[in-house]
């Protein structure tokens, strides 16, 4: 959940600590940007209100991505990222498996794992 878009703090200094990464032209905290990539490769369900379409953007995420809701009041995006949470497959998430279907026999008598 992201409250607008936190510009680069003091300590944001990429020279000093390599996590702040690169800064952006737009003013947004490197390490807000990272963590933005880093939560969407990962599958992870986001949102954000007031100025966050603009971080989500400058993290290089277009707001209407898959598994990002981005909204004027944050009861209504935190609502609709819980029910992005709740579903089995997310952007880049591994679909799970029922206990039948994960292993099957195998042709020489032991099992395999799909």
């Amino acid at each position: 959940m992201l409250a607008g878009s936190p510009l680069a703090a003091a300590d944001a200094n990429p020279s000093a600590d390599a996590k702040a990464g690169a800064p952006s032209g737009d003013g947004l905290d490197p390490r807000i940007a990272l963590l933005l990539s880093e939560a969407y490769r990962h599958g992870k369900a986001m949102g954000g209100w007031g100025d966050a379409a603009s971080a989500f953007e400058a993290a290089g995420l277009p707001a209407a991505s898959a598994g990002i809701e981005v909204g004027d009041e944050p009861t209504d995006v935190l609502a609709a990222v819980v029910e992005l949470a709740r579903k089995p497959s997310r952007v880049g998430a591994v679909p799970r498996l029922s206990a039948p279907d994960a292993v099957a026999p195998c042709p020489s008598g032991g099992a395999r794992v799909h």
